[in-house]
């Protein structure tokens, strides 16, 4: 009976633990959508929106990138969504993307329709229909790639689904893209330890690998828009 008693204590012991994780590791992630939010709203009042504009469109790795220490007064709008999916997102571009009058796009979805069950070639017809929305309007498309995997997320299936999906969306025609997993990526095939808390999301060390991949892209995109401008027209 003591026994017993031991070893219910120490389970409730660890499900308070994980418990409080959970609780912290969602507090983060509000956190950083939140600080993004407020930080669009001061980029906004200083007019730093008034000609041009960045979207990021995307599911929770996406929303997790705080823009102020990353990208500073890049003229970008962050709507990346916890938990979203490429087969929803199309739904929603319309409004985050072109309503913002965007000029370019970042792209970085697919993970969990992956999770959710979908084939990989679900997920780049997904991912597709999305291009093909950005086509329409002559928005610039950065299609980032999908993010290794560590920890519980990881599976053999999973790494190879990824990387499958990525060598497809590598290949996608008048698109920019921008290899994250391979500069993420540990000698095992998993995201490396140092940039993950949790094996699915980038930590702070994470995000800025891929803000070095990623900013020197977005800073061509602006030069070129304002050499636009700058050109008399012929």
């Amino acid at each position: 009976m003591q026994r017993g008693f031991i070893v219910a204590g120490c389970l409730l012991f660890l499900a308070l633990i994980l418990c409080a994780w959970i609780a912290l590791t969602f507090r983060d992630r509000l956190h950083q959508i939140i600080v993004n939010k407020r930080w669009e709203q001061k980029m906004a009042a200083n007019n730093f929106y008034a000609d041009r504009i960045i979207v990021f469109f995307g599911d929770s790795q996406l929303a997790g990138w705080r823009l102020a220490p990353s990208f500073g007064t890049l003229p970008i709008k962050n709507r990346g969504i916890n938990g979203d999916r490429a087969a929803r997102a199309i739904h929603r571009f319309e409004h985050n993307v072109i309503r913002e009058n965007a000029t370019m796009v970042v792209i970085l979805i697919g993970i969990n329709d992956l999770g959710g069950g979908a084939t990989v070639d679900e997920v780049v017809a997904s991912i597709d229909g999305i291009l093909a929305k950005a086509r329409e309007h002559r928005i610039e498309v950065v299609l980032g790639s999908i993010l290794p995997l560590q920890g519980g997320y990881y599976s053999p299936e999973a790494a190879s689904m990824v990387r499958h999906i990525n060598a497809l969306l590598a290949a996608r025609a008048n698109v920019t893209f921008v290899d994250f997993h391979t500069a993420l990526l540990d000698h095992d095939g998993r995201m490396t330890r140092e940039y993950t808390d949790d094996g699915l999301h980038p930590n702070a060390r994470g995000y800025s690998m891929m803000t070095k991949l990623l900013q020197p892209v977005l800073i061509r995109h602006l030069a070129r828009e304002e050499d636009a401008e700058s050109t008399p027209a012929r």
